[in-house]
């Protein structure tokens, strides 16, 4: 029945299924390392910095602060017009990327539908004045 349908669990492994092997790499963007967010278009509901959390999501119903509903990720508003959010994230750890989790646990109906992932070498970060302001 509907009524016993567990909405956006926690997506587990089965008997049989084996991990990327780039699972068991040091995890690059990470709280446990100097990771900083430069920039985000948009932080309405959760801040961007969630993205780096080390730790699986975790959801409390009855969490609440003075911005709404507490939520274990990054969410923003929906969009009204063309184009969409993004945000500028500095690794703490240099390395090769071998791959990258995208972990929607939790948002149900308004989670990204696809995303794109970009990333840089650079010792420095210098946005063009084209980019807007942090």
């Amino acid at each position: 029945t509907l009524s016993s349908i567990t909405m956006a669990a926690r997506p587990t492994m089965t008997v049989g299924d084996a991990a990327p092997e780039w699972t068991r790499l040091p995890q690059l963007n990470t709280s446990r390392a100097p990771t900083e967010v430069i920039f985000a278009t948009d932080e309405w509901f959760a801040i961007c910095s969630n993205l780096n959390n080390a730790e699986p999501p975790q959801f409390d119903p009855n969490a609440f602060d003075s911005e709404g509903k507490v939520m274990d990720g990054w969410e923003t508003r929906r969009k009204r017009e063309a184009g969409h959010d993004w945000c500028i994230i500095k690794l703490g750890l240099a390395g090769i990327i071998r791959g990258f989790e995208v972990d929607t646990s939790f948002f149900t109906g308004n989670q990204v539908p696809r995303i794109s992932i970009q990333a840089a070498a650079s010792p420095t970060i210098e946005m063009p004045p084209w980019y807007g302001t942090p």
